[in-house]
């Protein structure tokens, strides 16, 4: 039994059903989704109709599983909030603005609005709760079967024409819910329904024989726009991906061997009255069942079953085309086909007739292929050549070697070519493969390639041939290179958000990469140790190349390595047994320290940069056998400050006075310490100034002040090379035991393969 409390908004369960469990003013709802809504309705009456109608439209138990994962109440209280602006504003004959279609969550709430905004009410007929058509009182939809179905109410048709009329905004209607439906089915579906159609009437008086194909262009705000924005390179890409496709498809089923080595896609500009943007493949082309069936459908693709690299699974390429301009001529010859289709498509607007005449030709060409034509909008008709190829980025978009690619006569380099070294990615999923880009050999000419040169590869994916325009990261705390990346995937295991602008999530190959990249970079160590060492001098702390950066290193007699588990495992066997941490290392000197003075049994570790009062307060309270620093430090923040404002904050204090108890091994410090504990922080300094000239008698009688269990370390060794040092010793079992690095099983991986992980300083 699901249970709503409306006092502390939490849901327990996960039942079919949630009944009369909540109680607000004195009114019982059966879920959250009630209850924001009514209370919504309380402040816009206006509002109640459109509940009603959402609640005939949703599956509330599923939408609450849907949302179950995130903050539920703020995405309930959003779809009741949203509905009611957009009533009140008057806004109900139009779409809730297309920027909310930008993610899986808003989507959810934003197609529930929109497919309740295009009804009117819920009506009764004979036993049947039906949503009325808005506008129109001849059409009512029914969910049955987990179908949403538009029917006519015939009694009130008089005529064919009439009919027509009413079929033709039933389609509209249809296509209208499609799009919404088929956003909803991208991330599990919380409607009552799966599919939508519209049910014929059979019971007419009248004949109706006229057949028209029908496509409205209207419906581009509804999905082309929400995805992809004023953006007309998007358009360019979803027709040069489509034609990609087209010959990739070929490739495969042609028994013409020889057309691999010919497949290509020319994209050419002519400029006559108007301006044209022209893209030609000799792919596969379409028959007239793709066409009409497939082509001018919108969700439908001939790719969604095909196991293959196609990026272009989602329907909606043609349609895109009316981001680059209004008018689109497409003509296409199936490989199987005698004959070319041939047909001319509007952007619609009231002059427009959103009726498509496909007509045929015969075959006067041997090769077969699809050709589409687009009337440039004015803002891109005013570009030259130059600017437009720029602007929607042809020679960027298709870049791997499948399928030749000519804009304007000239070829558009694969990445393939000699400039660039790609590596296989080990991955363990089938039909899944990634090759990264491990360099790139020399510069690439500005005439070659747009996107590839040295400087804008970082992040880059391109996945079956596409490049994704957003790039990834990985989001690594050492990797400062995310490097470019071609993608075979056939499973659709890569998430692309539905605009195909981004990868969604990368989990599919985040670790394999990280880890390989570590690979290459830690197989460069060796070949660096001039940079880490040169002649007795240690010149840096850490280990960085194109791909990695600051992974600190350690020190030892015998050698440097990563700070890692597995090297200091591996130092501990040679026995070493204490670790030292050097803070306060200035990182422009030319000497970080002298190889010869590092001692027998332990291992250093150099930190870069200033300590501040908290990060010297830090080490005090964690130092485990040992601490060191100037004594004119400890007097600063412990002695010759007033107040834990300036000074060491109590546990710091009570730090020193224990350290003062441990090295006079006198009670009079054990007992201040016994004092001071008991009291809050805001007290600490007020009784610590009354006695803190006992505790400078202790701890400052030298220059450095320190505190150790250690008898051979000579820590003046370190003051000589780095004079503002704070020191601290621990052992290598107790630091290995916190210390976890994201590398470390690639190292660990170096150690069993029995290669070298600590490295000779000559």
């Amino acid at each position: 039994m699901s249970t709503y409390n409306i006092k502390d908004q939490r849901v327990s369960g996960n039942g079919n059903s949630i009944i009369n469990c909540g109680k607000y003013e004195n009114h019982y709802y059966d879920d959250m989704l009630d209850y924001y809504f009514k209370r919504e309705i309380q402040i816009n009456e206006d509002l109640k109709c459109y509940y009603d109608i959402i609640m005939q439209i949703i599956n509330k138990d599923m939408l609450k599983m849907r949302l179950g994962s995130i903050d539920i109440d703020s995405k309930y209280n959003e779809l009741a909030k949203l509905a009611s602006d957009v009533v009140s504003e008057k806004r109900i004959d139009e779409l809730v603005p297309s920027n909310r279609l930008d993610d899986g969550y808003k989507s959810i709430i934003s197609c529930i609005l929109n497919i309740a905004l295009l009804f009117n009410k819920v009506q009764r007929i004979e036993e049947d709760e039906c949503l009325q058509i808005k506008g129109e009182d001849k059409i009512i939809a029914k969910v049955r079967s987990a179908t949403l179905k538009f029917e006519f109410l015939s009694e009130k048709i008089s005529s064919a024409i009439e009919y027509r009329a009413l079929k033709k905004n039933a389609d509209d209607l249809e296509k209208k819910v499609s799009v919404f439906l088929y956003c909803v089915k991208s991330y599990g579906n919380f409607l009552k329904f799966n599919n939508v159609c519209v049910e014929p009437s059979e019971d007419l008086n009248f004949v109706d024989k006229e057949v028209k194909f029908n496509v409205s262009p209207s419906i581009i705000p509804s999905l082309i726009e929400p995805l992809y924005g004023d953006k007309p390179e998007f358009g360019a890409r979803e027709l040069i991906q489509n034609a990609a496709d087209a010959c990739k498809e070929r490739i495969l089923r042609d028994p013409n061997k020889d057309y691999k080595s010919k497949a290509k896609i020319e994209i050419y500009i002519i400029r006559e009255k108007d301006i044209y943007l022209v893209i030609k493949d000799n792919g596969i082309g379409m028959n007239e069942s793709i066409l009409t069936d497939k082509f001018l459908v919108i969700g439908e693709s001939t790719k969604k079953s095909l196991n293959n690299i196609y990026t272009g699974k989602f329907g909606v390429g043609v349609l895109a085309s009316f981001l680059l301009g209004n008018k689109i001529h497409v003509k296409t010859k199936h490989i199987n086909s005698k004959e070319f289709l041939t047909f001319t498509a509007y952007e619609y607007n009231e002059d427009t007739s959103d009726i498509i005449n496909i007509s045929k030709i015969k075959d006067t060409e041997k090769d077969c292929g699809t050709e589409i034509k687009i009337r440039l909008k004015k803002s891109l008709a005013e570009l030259n050549d130059s600017q437009l190829i720029k602007k929607l980025r042809l020679k960027e978009w298709f870049l791997t070697e499948e399928v030749k690619i000519e804009v304007m006569n000239k070829v558009v380099p694969s990445v393939r070519k000699e400039n660039y070294d790609w590596r296989k990615l080990s991955i363990s999923k089938s039909n899944f493969q990634i090759e990264y880009l491990y360099t790139i050999y020399k510069n690439v000419k500005s005439d070659e390639s747009i996107t590839y040169n040295e400087y804008d590869v970082n992040g880059q994916i391109i996945c079956n041939g596409i490049l994704i325009p957003n790039k990834y990261k990985l989001d690594s705390k050492y990797i400062i290179n995310n490097p470019a990346l071609i993608i075979i995937d056939r499973d659709n295991k890569l998430k692309i958000d539905l605009s195909r602008k981004s990868v969604d999530d990368i989990s599919c190959f985040r670790k394999e990469l990280i880890n390989q990249l570590y690979k290459d970079s830690f197989a460069e160590l060796n070949l660096l140790r001039e940079k880490v060492c040169h002649s007795n001098s240690i010149k840096t702390n850490k280990f960085s190349n194109g791909s990695i950066s600051n992974i600190k290193l350690v020190f030892s007699k015998d050698g440097f390595g990563l700070l890692s588990r597995a090297v200091l495992e591996y130092l501990k066997s040679k026995e070493y047994k204490y670790i030292i941490n050097i803070y306060n290392c200035s990182e422009y000197q030319n000497t970080l320290f002298d190889k010869n003075y590092l001692q027998e049994g332990y291992v250093y570790i150099f930190h870069y940069g200033e300590l501040n009062k908290s990060g010297i307060a830090d080490v005090i309270e964690n130092s485990y056998l040992g601490v060191y620093m100037l004594s004119d430090i400890v007097k600063r923040y412990g002695i010759n400050e007033n107040n834990s404002t300036y000074g060491f904050r109590k546990d710091s204090i009570l730090k020193l006075y224990d350290h003062a108890y441990v090295k006079t091994k006198e009670e009079q410090y054990k007992k201040v310490y016994d004092t001071l504990k008991n009291k809050k922080s805001t007290e600490i300094w007020e009784e610590h100034n009354k006695i803190k000239n006992l505790l400078e008698e202790a701890v400052l009688g030298e220059d450095i002040y320190s505190i150790s269990k250690l008898n051979d370390l000579n820590v003046k060794i370190i003051y000589n090379f780095q004079s503002n040092a704070i020191v601290t010793v621990e052992s290598i079992d107790t630091f290995v035991q916190y210390k976890c690095f994201e590398y470390e099983e690639v190292y660990k991986e170096r150690l069993n393969q029995g290669q070298d992980i600590v490295f000779s300083f000559s």
